[in-house]
């Protein structure tokens, strides 16, 4: 995927991406709804070699200029997913809230004693033979890049330079 196809999939929350040839960097500066939240910092650190810092305006994401793009949008993209699940679980609890307030305005005690809840199995999608190769050829990508990962979390530890940068950008 290109840089604007990665730009138009976060529209809604994007401000703003830049490379500094200066500071050796590429970032994003995005604006989430104030009711999300960035989940654990050091996961997105580890997970996509991405540093986060508040500012004015948004939420900066910050890589080293080596690791590139991608590592910037697969985090924007990983906190935009993960806040959408958490409002779509929002919803369906107060479906389900809904639903069992009428349930316990109709029924006789005795009845509600016996209330159980059964989760039925989620229906299984069909998948392609092209889908699963796809699918297959992304897990074992994740795999190799988790070994990477681990060495280069360790170079991370030392290199204070890009979450001075990020805390810098932060300040302005």
């Amino acid at each position: 995927m290109n840089l604007n196809e990665r730009i138009a999939n976060v529209k809604p929350y994007f401000l703003l991406f830049n490379v500094s040839a200066e500071e050796d960097a590429i970032y994003a500066v995005a604006k989430f709804p104030e009711n999300w939240t960035i989940p654990d910092r050091g996961a997105l650190k580890s997970t996509y070699k991405v540093e986060i810092a508040p500012m004015n305006n948004g939420i900066c994401f910050a890589t080293e200029t080596k690791n590139g793009p991608e590592c910037v949008f697969d985090a924007l993209d990983y906190v935009i997913k993960f806040n959408k699940c958490v409002e779509e679980r929002v919803e369906l609890l107060r479906a389900k809230v809904a639903e069992l307030k009428d349930l316990f305005a109709k029924e006789d005690l005795e009845k509600l004693k016996t209330l159980t809840f059964i989760f039925e199995e989620p229906k299984k999608r069909k998948y392609s033979k092209k889908s699963v190769a796809q699918e297959a050829a992304v897990e074992q990508k994740a795999e190799q890049e988790e070994g990477k990962t681990e060495d280069a979390n360790v170079q991370a530890d030392d290199d204070t330079s890009m979450m001075s940068f990020v805390k810098n950008i932060a300040e302005d």
